[in-house]
């Protein structure tokens, strides 16, 4: 419920190598007479994305060429971790790539060392399963059989946004890399959903009210991020401070239970109430979602106009700081 569909590959070169090996051409697949209706649709579908994809203007490579078949339905689990009185990530530094506040595993043995080597440093801890990764033009990304069952919309956001990451990646800059990866990968699937099925369908009209729930999800943990930041500033000792920081998210949580059909109109956030929240989460959050309308102001200056908004940003590639770059371009 993060809302962040997936991460680099950190450090688990090796593991991920066995895991995507064996490995089937989705070229070669389709010429299979005995390939069953489902598997064509969905490699059909994932060819109709990245063309799209391609011309939109995401760098057009060797990604999702390929097909896996998984018995899960994740591919790696993530460890995210933060101060607890602050909403200062944990940062691991990864060569050729720089800081980045998690750290993934697809060989899942080393996260339970990992989580509690990181809450006796005293850090709130976040873990969380991702179905995708990009591998940054480092190996050539398969595709794998649990992404069959999602939506068309889901699918295209969760592939643009990986191609996104290979199209335009900043060193030492997350919060920007996955900020812009989301913002692009929603816009490019609700784009293609309309491409494919127009905006009087069924598909189209599901993405409205998904939107909906979606940013008053955003707001209303924003919201209570603020309000913990706050209490951070404030002079409270910190028992004091871990009281009153489990009390407010109590009354969020309890908040949501009560009044859920007035803040949401689908069933998409139910679970949120029984989610341990903590500082790490609501600071991985940040890191997807915290300053998202400075690039729907930046795209409605191009008046919608996807392709001419990616040409813009890719300029940012050697940026030492690209969200202040976009926001001097809307002051000029």
């Amino acid at each position: 419920m993060v809302s962040c569909t997936g991460c680099y590959v950190l450090g688990q070169a090796m593991p991920y190598l066995s895991q995507r090996g064996g490995a089937k051409d989705i070229g070669k697949m389709l010429n299979e007479p005995g390939l069953d209706e489902k598997t064509r649709n969905f490699l059909d579908l994932v060819l109709d994305i990245k063309s799209f994809a391609s011309r939109i203007g995401l760098k057009v490579d060797q990604n999702y060429l390929h097909y896996k078949k998984l018995d899960k339905d994740y591919l790696a689990v993530v460890v995210s971790a933060c101060s607890p009185f602050s909403f200062e990530p944990f940062m691991w530094d990864y060569p050729f790539l720089g800081k980045m506040p998690y750290k993934g595993f697809i060989k899942e043995d080393g996260v339970k060392a990992e989580v509690e080597a990181l809450k006796k440093k005293g850090l709130d801890v976040f873990v969380r399963k991702v179905q995708a990764f990009s591998s940054l033009g480092f190996f050539k990304d398969p595709l794998y059989s649990f992404m069959a069952e999602y939506s068309v919309y889901d699918l295209a956001d969760l592939l643009m946004h990986e191609q996104t990451h290979a199209t335009i990646y900043v060193s030492n800059q997350s919060q920007f890399n996955e900020e812009l990866a989301t913002f692009v990968g929603k816009k490019a699937a609700e784009s293609f959903v309309i491409f494919r099925y127009g905006k009087e369908s069924k598909e189209y009209k599901d993405i409205a009210l998904n939107k909906q729930d979606s940013e008053a999800f955003r707001k209303l943990i924003l919201g209570l991020k603020a309000g913990l930041e706050k209490l951070y500033s404030g002079d409270r000792d910190e028992a004091d401070m871990t009281m009153a920081k489990k009390r407010m998210f109590d009354e969020f949580k309890a908040d949501l239970e009560a009044h859920y059909d007035q803040y949401f109109v689908t069933e998409n956030y139910k679970g949120l109430a029984s989610l341990e929240l903590n500082n790490a989460y609501l600071s991985l959050f940040s890191t997807y979602h915290q300053d998202s309308e400075i690039y729907e102001e930046l795209f409605n200056k191009f008046d919608k106009d996807l392709p001419a908004f990616i040409t813009r940003v890719l300029t940012l590639k050697n940026s030492k700081d690209p969200k202040g770059e976009i926001r001097g371009w809307l002051k000029g």
